[in-house]
């Protein structure tokens, strides 16, 4: 029922008008994150947005998008007026010519706005022990890609442990791709 409650339906005049629902949801969430944004600032920190792939592509694999499909994901507002930064989420959802579609088009917008857009690395493909081919594309992309600012490691329990000295290692094989990511 998202969405639809009391408050929604005062503004719709009570029609089921997925269009301006959307745009009610939207608005009112783009308002809170200017009003969180302020607080935020205020106190010296920065404020990034997550960009889905679903925002402009759907889901690859053939999975239902669980994103509410009546909201109206306002995103170039937050760039432009926002956000200091964005990350880029979900390129595993995608094959890689639609994952580079929906890439150049989030970067063109925070590239013309000024704001340094960062690649969210998968975490469902990343693992200790090595052969962590996946992360090797997305280094590659990000190294290859002129609008892309920098690749963030997500879900560090993928990638590290506490060994039998009791002290955090990283796992080699991510270290190395993180290596040749560096002195590219």
């Amino acid at each position: 029922e998202y969405g639809f409650n009391e408050p929604v339906l005062e503004k719709t005049g009570g029609k089921i008008d997925l269009a301006a629902i959307a745009k009610i949801n939207g608005d009112a969430f783009t308002d809170f994150l200017r009003q969180a944004a302020r607080l935020i600032k205020k106190r010296g920190k920065l404020v990034g947005v997550h960009l889905h792939s679903d925002m402009l592509h759907p889901d690859d694999r053939g999975r239902h998008s669980y994103m509410p499909y009546n909201f109206d994901w306002q995103w170039q507002t937050w760039v432009d007026e926002i956000a200091d930064y964005a990350e880029f989420r979900g390129g595993f959802t995608l094959r890689p010519w639609n994952e580079r579609k929906v890439i150049d088009h989030f970067s063109a917008v925070t590239s013309a706005a000024g704001k340094p857009l960062f690649y969210q690395s998968s975490f469902k493909e990343l693992h200790f022990e090595g052969n962590n081919f996946r992360l090797q594309e997305e280094s590659d992309l990000v190294g290859r890609h002129p609008r892309l600012d920098g690749l963030l490691l997500y879900e560090t329990a993928f990638y590290t442990r506490i060994n039998d000295r009791g002290e955090l290692e990283g796992s080699p094989d991510v270290v190395r791709i993180a290596a040749d990511y560096l002195s590219a």
